[in-house]
């Protein structure tokens, strides 16, 4: 699935927007948890996924993970 830039949000309508990752999906096992979330890499125009696919097999290309569902971590609010 594509995703399309948008300058702003619509205003009308009951609408429900939500970011689109543009990486890998991965879950990282921590302890016996879960998190979900997306690998990435991101630059100053937005995130790379053809970076991302080079960095497959090059060590030189850093990325990051983005977590969906990570509300809390002890006491530590992320938000």
């Amino acid at each position: 699935m594509l995703a399309k830039r948008v300058s702003e949000l619509p205003a009308e309508g009951a609408w429900i927007f939500e970011p689109k990752w543009d990486g890998f999906r991965t879950l990282i096992f921590r302890d016996g948890d879960v998190l979900d979330g997306e690998i990435v890499i991101a630059k100053n125009q937005g995130l790379d996924f053809d970076a991302l696919q080079l960095s497959i097999r090059s060590h030189e290309i850093p990325a990051s993970v983005v977590f969906f569902d990570l509300l809390c971590e002890g006491e530590r609010d992320p938000r």
